[in-house]
């Protein structure tokens, strides 16, 4: 595998950090030329010094005067819009929130190769991203365990030929709480996940199942699928990410242990592989693989969610900007756990049914919903 220039947005992230690791393990693979942080210039910084990036972007304007006292000389400060034009082999999105879809969108316009953890983009404007990566010659590559997972089983087959693709969840951190058990739930209790190590926002989506229920949108809108081809079931082990079954009745399976370097990995190195530094599959040690449906009354961010896939792509966005506004509520100890699924339902009646028509009507929507959803928090 020839040297990659590799970008990556969000560096501080979980996402970020992971793709550094890799990079760091093979030097000889990976030359990072940008890196970028919301706020988190300390550890910014540090990365910087490890690998040498000519660009940076710090969003966040308080902690971009902070950078000041850190920036090597090297470095060359560019606001993200200019970061993310910036042409490179492969760029990994570990940002947060809708703020990653433009961009996102400057990537594929690149004719780049696109590796996305940034769920909201996905959510609320994946067709329009699947449209400019086919239009501009751009790659996307989801970086999530589930969605890495059809990716690679989709291989074996043609998009039409699929009978039903069925994501796993590992049911989070409650799965087995009452629904007055998860009236009790805190922030610190939600964020420690069974399986995954990951971001404070995607470890609370997973404690309700939000998670699984964008999953489901960002499977229609990255694979070009219709709801009822979507499928959800609980797989606590988390060792089959999704998997696909064909028209024939074949079913491709993706399976390893749950980490999240590989679909970082295999999006930083695709079409090719490396070898990695994760812990292999022992069936026989494992012993035994468990399903069961999700409870779609106990967790009704998932049955909402579902919902919105139904209803149509403004739905989508209502309810990914709903959720993101009730969580950071959540967080900040304003509002209970079992709110979050409250506020989720008042954001999806807010927006409808019709289809999306560009990026600028993406964020007006995303932005009213916001708006809409703190106005009735007060």
């Amino acid at each position: 595998m020839k040297t990659k220039q590799i970008m990556i947005l969000g560096s501080t992230g979980s996402v970020g950090t992971k793709a550094l690791q890799i990079v760091e393990k093979n030097p000889e693979q990976f030359r990072v030329v940008g890196l970028s942080t919301n706020t988190n210039v300390k550890v910014l910084a540090e990365q910087i010094m490890k690998f040498k990036p000519r660009y940076v972007a710090v969003t966040d304007a308080a902690a971009r005067a902070e950078f000041v006292k850190y920036k090597p000389p090297f470095v060359q400060v560019l606001p993200m819009e200019e970061l993310s034009q910036i042409k490179v082999d492969c760029v990994i999105n570990g940002m947060v929130g809708i703020s990653g879809l433009k961009p996102s969108m400057n990537v594929l316009k690149n004719g780049s190769t696109l590796g996305i953890a940034n769920k909201e983009p996905i959510v609320a404007a994946g067709r329009l991203m699947r449209e400019a990566a086919e239009r501009y010659g751009a790659t996307i590559i989801p970086v999530d365990s589930e969605h890495s997972a059809i990716f690679q089983c989709l291989k074996a087959g043609q998009t039409k030929d699929v009978k039903k693709v069925t994501l796993t969840a590992s049911g989070g951190p409650f799965v087995d709480y009452t629904e007055q058990q998860l009236a009790t739930v805190t922030p610190q209790m939600a964020i420690k996940h069974p399986v995954w190590s990951m971001g404070t926002k995607v470890s609370i989506d997973s404690a309700t199942l939000m998670n699984k229920g964008l999953e489901v949108i960002e499977a229609m809108n990255l694979f070009n699928l219709p709801k009822e081809k979507v499928d959800v079931i609980v797989h606590r082990e988390s060792v089959i990410h999704s998997f696909v079954e064909f028209i024939d009745k074949t079913v491709m399976a993706c399976m390893s242990m749950p980490n999240m370097r590989l679909p970082v990995q295999l999006a930083m190195t695709y079409p090719d592989r490396i070898d990695s530094f994760v812990e292999s599959l022992d069936l026989v040690k494992l012993g035994a693989l468990h399903f069961e449906r999700p409870d779609l009354k106990k967790f009704r961010c998932l049955s909402l969610a579902i919902e919105a896939a139904k209803l149509g792509e403004t739905a989508c966005v209502a309810v990914s900007a709903a959720d993101e506004i009730a969580v950071a509520e959540f967080i900040s100890g304003r509002i209970g756990f079992n709110d979050i699924a409250r506020y989720v339902e008042k954001g999806m009646s807010y927006a409808r049914g019709n289809k999306v028509g560009s990026v600028d009507e993406v964020l007006s929507i995303d932005e009213t919903v916001k708006k809409y959803i703190r106005q009735v928090m007060r």
